[in-house]
């Protein structure tokens, strides 16, 4: 399989764990601290204009794929397999907290942590299936 091949089939994994890298900061620090600070160069001479948010600091990456230099190409590969398994637990959270959310959290924006905060001001309201889920990914709503 081509570099490029796995690129494209673990580009959703790693877009949507940036895109949530607000929401579940400590479980997703080290893989995201990893990739920022090894494309650091890349991000201010391509991508220092892009909104962040929404994978699109991603997005600018995989645009300039061809620049990127070994270090940040070798993190970005590197941490798929690990974002991969985060995005698997926050997708288990999502189906676990979907009730929650719709009741307590209708209206408030996705991204940047948002629903998270929510959930922390309503915790007593929150169910236990989804508290439990969240205690097993690590991420922080306390």
């Amino acid at each position: 399989m081509t570099k490029s091949a796995i690129r494209s089939r673990l580009a959703w994994p790693i877009a949507a764990l940036l895109l949530v890298a607000g929401v579940s900061a400590g479980a997703a620090e080290p893989a995201v601290t990893r990739v920022i600070a090894a494309c650091k160069v890349e991000l201010q001479l391509f991508c220092d204009k892009v909104t962040p948010g929404n994978g699109r600091l991603l997005a600018c990456l995989y645009a300039n794929e061809d620049q990127l230099s070994v270090t940040c190409d070798y993190h970005l590969l590197s941490t798929a397999g690990e974002l991969r398994d985060l995005m698997d637990e926050l997708s288990r959270v999502g189906a676990a907290c979907k009730a929650d959310i719709q009741k307590l959290c209708i209206g408030v924006e996705t991204g940047k942590g948002r629903v998270a905060r929510c959930l922390r001001i309503h915790q007593a309201k929150v169910s236990t299936g989804c508290l439990d889920a969240i205690d097993a990914t690590g991420i922080d709503v306390k």
